[in-house]
């Protein structure tokens, strides 16, 4: 998801802009023809992939005002999922399973080997369950307001009734995209800690992601397959304690869609990790604080 703040636009002329074709026949819950993959890269040195969340988002949306900073250290690969951004949106499953072939097969088609990964809610969630699978690619892990800490629902009561209330979801995404208002009072109250961390261009941001055909139909999917009546699909808190990769946890502390004591639990089960909580932030944490998520990142990246 992406809402807050005010990043400012990603600098292009740091980042430049590629289309890969992934293998669909290596993609769980797809099969079909070659999937084009679209992705932002800057800098130079050890590579780290920026892997972005679920609903309104994209490689821009989320790490824009990160990448130039992050750039200067790393080689920055910054990848818009299958159904959002720049990639294509085809009709597939969009499971947990299908994002892990994903990034599985963009880091093999890109001869990666070693590298370290950023990643926000359910890109955090997709991270996890990669590095559980292959530890041995991963040098080190930043997970944010991540997805898959943990299996109970956490969605405020009012958003998730109206997820679960048949033909209500299609009516919402249609108020998000026309009326300026509800947009500003969903990210007021549901996704920023802050409310004046919402402005114009933050509005702007989010309404261009809700015109992209296919947005819709890849959210809902992904959220009709995790979302339980009680429980979520993907729980990696069970598994934590083996994620022994050196992981810094980044959380908002007033984050209503994944509270912040699930990172907390989860700093006490994992072996080599760290823990920033930022007390006044909601969930899009690298939109509403981008200065502090950088700090804290490429403090974590120097060591």
């Amino acid at each position: 998801m992406s809402a807050c703040g005010s990043p400012g636009t990603l600098q292009l002329i740091l980042a430049t802009s590629h289309y890969l074709d992934l293998d669909g026949a290596a993609l769980t819950g797809y099969g079909g023809p070659p999937l084009k993959l679209h992705y932002l890269e800057a800098g130079h040195g050890k590579p780290l992939l920026l892997l972005h969340g679920t609903a309104l988002d994209s490689a821009e949306l989320t790490y824009g005002a990160l990448l130039p900073e992050l750039a200067a250290e790393r080689r920055v690969i910054a990848l818009d999922w299958p159904g959002y951004g720049k990639s294509d949106k085809p009709a597939a499953a969009y499971t947990m399973r299908f994002y892990q072939d994903v990034l599985a097969t963009f880091v093999n088609r890109l001869g990666l080997d070693q590298f370290g990964v950023a990643a926000f809610s359910m890109g955090g969630g997709v991270a996890l369950g990669f590095v559980l699978e292959h530890p041995e690619h991963v040098q080190n892990l930043i997970l944010i307001d991540s997805y898959a800490l943990g299996g109970g629902v956490h969605i405020p009561f009012l958003p998730f009734l109206l997820l679960r209330l048949p033909g209500v979801a299609p009516l919402v995404w249609h108020l998000l995209a026309e009326n300026e208002t509800f947009l500003a009072f969903c990210l007021r109250h549901f996704v920023c800690g802050q409310g004046r961390s919402v402005d114009a261009r933050m509005i702007a941001d989010v309404q261009r992601q809700l015109e992209l055909p296919g947005l819709y139909r890849a959210f809902t999917d992904w959220l009709g397959r995790e979302l339980g009546a009680f429980r979520l699909t993907t729980d990696h808190r069970r598994l934590l304690k083996r994620v022994s990769t050196k992981t810094l946890l980044i959380h908002g502390g007033r984050d209503l869609v994944i509270p912040a004591w699930r990172a907390r639990r989860a700093a006490k089960l994992m072996p080599n990790v760290e823990a920033h909580i930022l007390p006044k932030i909601g969930h899009w944490a690298p939109r509403e604080a981008p200065n502090e998520v950088l700090r804290v990142m490429l403090k974590f990246l120097e060591d």
